[in-house]
């Protein structure tokens, strides 16, 4: 590594490496299958959220249909920037806040509400009806094998350990 280190501060990193850091898997039991499937699921996610803005005059008659497009557009960005860099600065701040977002069953009980309002919203018309209920259907679908995954390779929490650091007084 090309890196530039001096005591007390912070390593010069190349883009290379910010971009190797990101990209390292912090959730617990992940592999590759599981990513290349989140990944597909957010922008899947952010692709049908975008398609539902695209008629206007849905916009006048049903209002909703656009709120659930702005909302699914940003968690499709969301889930797609955590699933593709689970290292970053950004991911770490969202994990902090959502804190079931950086478990397997948590992101997998994620994408089965989204999976659910794809497909049970009901608010689209037309062609996006069919591309919302086809990436709902997808979604649950990520959504079980997110579950199973995480649930099958969880790590053991020993129920003599405290949590977070807490001491026994």
């Amino acid at each position: 590594m090309a890196t530039n280190t001096t005591p007390g501060m912070k390593p010069n990193l190349t883009w290379k490496e910010k971009i190797s850091r990101a990209w390292s898997d912090t959730t617990n039991g992940s592999n590759a299958l599981i990513r290349i499937l989140g990944v597909l699921a957010a922008l899947a996610t952010f692709v049908a959220g975008l398609l539902s803005m695209i008629n206007f005059f849905n916009m006048v008659t049903n209002p909703l249909s656009y709120v659930l497009g702005v909302f699914f557009m940003i968690f499709g960005i969301v889930l797609t920037f955590i699933e593709l860099f689970p290292g970053s600065k950004l991911s770490k701040v969202i994990f902090s806040q959502a804190k079931f977002l950086s478990h397997l069953l948590g992101r997998g009980s994620f994408y089965l509400y989204l999976g659910l309002l794809f497909t049970c919203g009901g608010v689209q018309s037309g062609f996006t009806s069919i591309i919302s209920f086809v990436v709902g259907l997808y979604l649950i679908a990520v959504a079980l094998v997110f579950g199973v995954w995480g649930f099958t390779h969880r790590k053991e929490v020993s129920m003599t350990e405290p949590l977070n650091g807490a001491t026994n007084v």
